[in-house]
């Protein structure tokens, strides 16, 4: 089953502590803020940096800032920091090792499922992200990361409920 990592979620988390800030943050507070356990935090901003989404400055007043505007990194950049291309099915990418190639009923299904899940992830950018948590930390009247990094119950329901 596909599914989302939870290095990839943690991830997202950092960047998004970063976008919603628009400052720069130390490793310790980007953990305490989105709840990322050290062990996490510690690996992920190398695969990050080698994606050249964030970037790290070093003594009095470093930590981590985004390396492009948030506008500019999508969860798609973030997923392959972490996983690598997306790939659904082998014979998307190599065709020929299926032994039914080109007469294969299915690997068209699994090249639209590839092509909606590349583009939906395409289309959301960190700024997006970060809006939606401003908004609903307003309407809350909480913190805008542990909005995004815990919610409601009925807010994981909804969303659980809300895919086809």
């Amino acid at each position: 089953m596909f599914r989302i990592s939870r290095r990839v979620d943690y991830a997202t988390r950092i960047l998004l502590a970063l976008a919603l800030e628009e400052r720069r943050l130390t490793l310790q507070e980007v953990r305490e803020r989105m709840h990322i356990p050290p062990q996490f935090a510690k690996q992920l901003p190398a695969a990050l940096i080698k994606a050249g989404l964030l970037r790290t400055k070093r003594g009095p007043g470093g930590g981590l800032e985004l390396a492009r505007p948030a506008e500019a990194i999508t969860l798609r950049h973030i997923l392959e920091a972490i996983e690598g291309p997306i790939l659904i099915s082998d014979c998307i990418a190599h065709p020929h090792t299926c032994p039914l190639s080109g007469g294969c009923p299915v690997r068209r299904h699994w090249a639209a499922l590839q092509a909606v899940l590349t583009s939906t992830l395409e289309a959301a950018t960190l700024a997006q992200l970060a809006a939606e948590s401003r908004r609903t930390t307003r309407q809350r009247g909480g913190d805008a990361a542990l909005e995004f990094a815990l919610p409601s119950q009925g807010e994981r329901e909804e969303r659980a409920g809300s895919f086809p």
